[in-house]
């Protein structure tokens, strides 16, 4: 497929589930955007929800300021006084950076995974998002099935599966699945 029909996308649930697998109510996505911004018209046509906080960047992936903006805008505003927050050792996203995000009113314990082990040892990447893989794969195979007339790579497609995901995988039946999840895999730890 050409590369202007498709985009890179990030998502991040990982650091937005609590101890009880309950998703918080923001998923964060980050899309690749030439110059890692939103002109004008893009922004002004951004579909936009309430469990979504879309942000640009011109790789589609986390940097140091977008980990701010999430932690300053997103994850400090969803958590209690005092959290744990997993992450995968990406560059960005570590410790120090999240330090300086922090509020001093919250305490947020980082615990990062060892570089190059997150689809081994991070519970979610090792069983949970198979669940939210296989259920955005289900609209990308409809679509292609029944020849509908929609281009399913457009940015504001990719949000609204996103949208769909996030909104079904936040259901108590979900929640219990998650929770399951991550009380087995520490359990064995």
């Amino acid at each position: 497929m050409p590369s202007a029909l498709t985009h890179s996308y990030t998502i991040q649930p990982v650091g937005l589930i609590s101890a009880d697998g309950k998703l918080l109510p923001t998923l964060l996505v980050v899309l690749k955007e030439k110059d890692g911004k939103f002109g004008p018209l893009a922004q002004k046509k951004l579909f936009t929800a309430p469990n979504l906080f879309v942000v640009p960047s011109s790789s589609g992936k986390l940097s140091k300021d977008l980990v701010h903006k999430w932690t300053t805008e997103v994850y400090c505003k969803e958590v209690q006084d005092i959290s744990v927050l997993l992450l995968d050792s990406r560059t960005a996203q570590n410790e120090k950076n999240i330090a300086q995000s922090t509020p001093a009113n919250k305490q947020i314990h980082v615990k990062t995974t060892p570089k190059g082990s997150t689809g081994l040892i991070q519970p979610l990447d090792v069983f949970g998002f198979r669940i939210w893989k296989q259920f955005v794969r289900y609209f990308y195979d409809l679509v292609l099935l029944h020849d509908y007339p929609i281009n399913i790579h457009l940015q504001n497609n990719l949000l609204k599966i996103q949208c769909i995901t996030h909104n079904q995988m936040s259901s108590p039946r979900q929640r219990v699945a998650i929770r399951r999840i991550c009380e087995s895999f520490y359990s064995l730890n």
